[in-house]
């Protein structure tokens, strides 16, 4: 297995270590809340952090009740302007795998310049570009890949997004969920390894859609963009109700791979959904709390959670192995 292959599969022991830096901070990290004085959170990054920052910032206010927006760097640096009211006195919490983007350095700059923003960041590596201009610098280095290519950090950087506004909204289940998942992540990773490993080297589908809704659908978008580099398949996302209007029949066939995360709060429209998405003859992957979903090539089973952003660790595991395997199979050199 190649370095990639290690930090995906052994990205469980960099969670484990996260989780105990995090509990650490946390005593800074609300004393800092404290005395900040912020008037709203926004959460920001480039490409795959962009989007577990989307997630974020829905998850904060789904339990905060509280005014949150995830925002990508180039955004803010094309329309700071627009932009200002919603940054004026803000929280901004740039996450960052190498804290040198470019990008992201200029447009914290321009939040805390323009709308007197108050900084925490977060990256995969120490003494950054942008934790030289944070207030709170939250560094993982072992969480830091080896290569160019994105795997354990992506995990990572979403545990501190999620340990940090568990924090933000008084949520301290949350906060020891992410501790109970992420425990069993290592049972959950060596149990489901096989089966994904066996669908993602089927040489039928030529083509991957990713359908997830709420708090993991930025996860759908950083597992697309895995599977597009890992191994140069097209590779989409979309909520799972709104797959009926973003793909016609003509795409979703029997050369596509549906892989989807199937919500337990409701049954009677997905599961007509997932009859209707069997008729079109794609392969399918169901991410939930157990059962056969109606032909499904693959069902794994979720762990029992009260919040739901805590599946976002086996997804997004999931989706980093399709695209590992699928890539190592068809001999795909990430660039």
């Amino acid at each position: 297995m190649s370095i990639a292959g290690d930090e995906i599969f052994g990205q469980h022991m960099s969670l484990r270590q996260t989780y105990a830096y995090m509990q650490g901070q946390a005593e800074a990290i609300k004393d800092f809340y404290g005395i900040s004085g912020f008037y709203s959170v926004t959460f920001t990054g480039c490409g795959p952090v962009h989007a577990i920052c989307d997630s974020a910032a829905l998850s904060l206010r789904m339990r905060g009740g509280m005014t949150a927006s995830g925002i990508s760097a180039g955004d803010i640096i094309l329309n700071m302007g627009r932009y200002l009211d919603m940054l004026n006195g803000t929280m901004l919490l740039a996450c960052s795998r190498t804290g040198k983007e470019t990008e992201l350095v200029y447009a914290v700059e321009k939040a805390r310049s323009e709308a007197g923003a108050t900084v925490i960041s977060c990256t995969a590596d120490e003494r950054t570009d942008l934790s030289g201009i944070a207030d709170i610098q939250l560094e993982l280095p072992w969480a830091k890949e080896a290569g160019r290519v994105a795997t354990r950090s992506i995990g990572n950087i979403f545990l501190v997004n999620l340990y940090n506004l568990g924090l933000l909204a008084g949520d301290i289940k949350l906060v020891e969920e992410i501790k109970e998942v992420t425990d069993g992540l290592e049972s959950f990773i060596n149990a489901n390894t096989a089966p994904i490993q066996k669908i993602a080297e089927e040489s039928s589908w030529e083509r991957a859609v990713i359908l997830a809704d709420g708090e993991l659908r930025g996860l759908a978008r950083a597992g697309a963009e895995a599977i597009r580099t890992f191994s140069g398949v097209p590779a989409w996302h979309s909520n799972m109700l709104d797959c009926r209007y973003a793909f016609d029949r003509t795409f979703l066939n029997d050369k596509t791979l549906v892989i989807a995360i199937v919500s337990p709060d409701e049954d009677v429209h997905q599961n007509l959904f997932m009859h209707e998405l069997r008729g079109t003859g794609a392969k399918c992957v169901m991410l939930s709390q157990g059962g056969n979903h109606l032909g499904a090539a693959l069902n794994i089973t979720m762990p029992p959670v009260q919040n739901l952003a805590n599946w976002g660790f086996g997804f997004l595991f999931a989706l980093q192995a399709i695209a590992y395997f699928r890539g190592e199979a068809a001999g795909f050199t990430p660039a």
